[in-house]
């Protein structure tokens, strides 16, 4: 029954993309329009549309009366129709600037068929625009596909060709774009080490496991924890220990644990999910992690801006401190890590965990019948070289390198960053003074603005010279610590191996190999799931979302966080979320508290959990999402089926999810203090689980 209606799902998505695939026109003559950014002409959606006025050879016009020209099927982000630029008002959400014959129009809405009056002729602006819920289309195709069919890559390739099919107009184009582009352009730089991490960490694994090193860490391990529950509470703490770098994280603990929970039959989808939720919702909260930067960075770029600083009176560095305001109202993640806590210590477990937990602990079963895990089952094949020689320390060596080397090449990185910008501050500010005191053709006026600028760039050299712990983690290169740890882990596994005669060099790049081979499925998971975040972005799912969404001001705490999650479900990215919703949220914030007349203070107390909400619903949205990069990387490094993981742990984070917000967002909207509202929602977090959940025993 599912193999026939996933195949009348894929027969309705195939026709309706028919349908949907966008409308054509004739291109304008005396006009030249087109969307910003690498943008396809989605309706209802805000973009930027850069429009030139043409010479009749095509040429731009080097000047043009813009007065002149009527729209039509075009409107501002407040949902005024503009008819003309003359029509922009302040607080619309729309802007225009003109350069010469040039118009650009930043926050514009298409609808329709957008068309340019100019002296009694009207012409289409665009060939042709693509309706707005193509936007959303393929990210829920994606999703939908996965758990019916539970063919992940299925799933996302189809998810990738629809939104091709939009973007290029036509089913063979969007199969060619989806081939040459949008699949091979999913990888950069940092993405590429990203996936070479984890297929070296999976080496590491390998060689381990040959050494004995894991059959010794977890008969080590298991006499701490000796029952499911310390096994559980093994693996929280151990998340909460690496909190610098999410990725890290669920690589690291799910490759640790997942021997050791596999002993005390606990199922792969409940250490997936514990792995999973001390893993982004740690990292984004603490105050030293690989998020701080660009959590702080989001924030700070609205501080910059004088109108910002005047409404709110807060300083132009205070992003930090804004930031730190905002924990106490990041609900979700403290009640995650609450709940996930809660479920491990009362072993009382709901839903589809609950199922799988009765498996695993009455049979040993810790993968359903049907599950595909993402990671090749030649890994847990792996068996000792010797079984008289299991010792602890080939394990907690080579991953304790990794670790070490991690948050030693934070710290190195970000300090190198630092120096970079103290080194090339002193350059410039010397060749400034040079220029103002050596050369006759600056001016009284120019000379001492030279200096102004000198002086400024030597104001930041303390700063510069002496960062704080926070400071130099927020500007760390994060992917070039990862990489840099998991090659050392790889060689210090295998001179282990060497040094103790285990094996020989032939035999330990041949497990180096296997245990690469075996990290591919999930490699390739990733891969398209970045391939459909490119296309979320190209289709402008994020601001189609935010488009169709109203706010009021004591509700919106609630609707930033909701928003939030959809965009992060939808989009698979919890960082893409937060970067485009953390400015806007800020000037809804900003601009309703003037509208109702408020003070400073009041101002602040409004932005400030509307800011936590954007943070949280992000980490939420990211969470619950099958073709989110963490989510894959939990269940890779934990050995589960990708669709069971995301199945099991769904009710447990819309259940959390629904106590922020009706203990947090919504109470946050009409000022109730976060230090009332977290221990209302943790108390009901634990009298849920007491009560609700229902003890699962190892029947062995």
């Amino acid at each position: 029954m599912k193999k026939i209606v996933a195949a009348l799902g894929i027969g309705v998505l195939f026709l309706t993309g028919l349908l949907i695939a966008g409308v054509g026109g004739s291109g304008p003559r005396h006009f030249r329009a087109e969307v910003g950014g690498g943008i396809s002409p989605v309706r209802e959606a805000p973009c930027t549309l850069i429009v030139k006025a043409l010479l009749p050879d095509g040429e731009v016009r080097e000047t043009f009366d813009w007065n002149g020209v009527r729209f039509r099927n075009l409107g501002q982000r407040n949902g005024e129709p503009l008819s003309a630029i003359s029509d922009l008002a302040e607080g619309s959400g729309t802007k225009a600037s003109v350069e010469g014959g040039v118009l650009t129009l930043v926050g514009v809405v298409l609808h329709e068929r957008p068309l340019i009056e100019w002296e009694g002729k009207t012409s289409p602006l665009l060939d042709r625009t693509v309706p707005g819920w193509n936007a959303l289309l393929p990210p829920l195709a994606a999703i939908v596909l996965a758990i019916l069919l539970r063919q992940v890559l299925l799933a996302l390739f189809v998810g990738i060709w629809m939104g091709a099919w939009a973007i290029a107009g036509g089913p063979f184009s969007g199969l060619v774009l989806t081939a040459t582009e949008l699949i091979p352009g999913a990888l950069d730089a940092d993405r590429t080490k990203i996936l070479v991490f984890s297929c070296l960490l999976g080496a590491v694994v390998a060689l381990v496991a040959r050494m004995g090193g894991t059959r010794a860490l977890v008969d080590a391990i298991s006499r701490i924890g000796e029952s499911r529950r310390g096994a559980q509470l093994t693996t929280w703490f151990t998340g909460i220990l690496i909190f610098f770098d999410d990725y890290a994280n669920a690589l690291l603990v799910g490759t640790t644990m997942r021997p050791i929970t596999d002993r005390h039959r606990v199922s792969r989808e409940k250490l997936s999910f514990l792995v999973d939720c001390t893993s982004a919702p740690v990292a984004c909260i603490f105050v030293i992690s690989t998020w701080i930067a660009a959590e702080v960075g989001y924030i700070q770029g609205k501080l910059d801006l004088p109108a910002i600083q005047e409404a709110t009176g807060l300083a132009a560095d205070g992003a930090y401190q804004t930031f730190i305001a905002t924990i106490p109202y990041n609900y979700y993640p403290i009640l995650t890590l609450v709940f996930s806590f809660c479920v491990a210590f009362f072993q009382r477990d709901f839903g589809p965990m609950r199922r799988a937990e009765e498996r695993a602990a009455s049979s040993g079963q810790v993968l359903s019948d049907t599950a595909r895990p993402l990671s090749s089952r030649e890994m847990e094949d792996l068996t000792p070289v010797d079984e008289n020689r299991l010792r602890a320390f080939n394990a907690i060596l080579p991953i304790g390198t990794v670790v070490l080397t991690v948050i030693i090449g934070l710290w190195m990185t970000g300090r190198s960053s630092f120096v970079e910008q103290a080194a090339a501050a002193r350059e410039e500010a010397t060749v400034l003074r040079w220029h103002a005191e050596n050369d006759p053709t600056v001016d009284a006026t120019a000379r001492g603005e030279l200096v102004h600028k000198a002086e400024e760039l030597e104001a930041q050299l303390p700063a510069l010279d002496s960062p704080s712990i926070r400071d130099v983690f927020g500007a760390a290169d994060s992917y070039k610590a990862l990489l840099t740890a998991a090659f050392l882990g790889v060689l210090v596994a295998i001179m282990l191996a060497l040094i103790q005669r285990f094996m020989s060099l032939g035999e330990c790049l041949d497990v180096t190999t296997a245990g690469i081979k075996a990290m591919m499925p999930a490699a390739l998971v990733l891969i398209f799931a970045w391939g459909l975040q490119g296309v979320c972005e190209r289709l402008n799912t994020s601001q189609w979302l935010i488009y169709h969404v109203a706010f009021t001001l004591e509700l919106l705490p609630a609707v930033i966080f909701i928003l939030a999650a959809a965009v992060g479900f939808s989009t698979g990215t919890s960082w893409g979320t937060m970067g485009i919703l953390v400015p806007l949220t800020i000037d809804y914030a900003v601009g309703m508290a003037g509208a109702e007349g408020l003070g400073q203070a009041q101002t602040v107390a409004v932005m400030v959990p509307a800011i936590a909400a954007v943070l949280a619903g992000a980490v939420f949205g990211d969470h619950c999402s099958p073709i989110s990069d963490t989510t894959i990387m939990s269940s890779m490094a934990s050995g589960a089926d990708h669709i069971d993981h995301v199945r099991t742990q769904l009710p447990y984070a819309l259940t959390v999810a629904a106590v922020a917000l009706v203990f947090g967002y919504l109470p946050a909207g009409f000022g109730f203090s976060p230090w009332v509202s977290l221990p209302a929602g943790t108390l009901f977090i634990v009298l849920l689980v007491r009560f609700v959940g229902r003890p699962v025993q190892n029947q062995a």
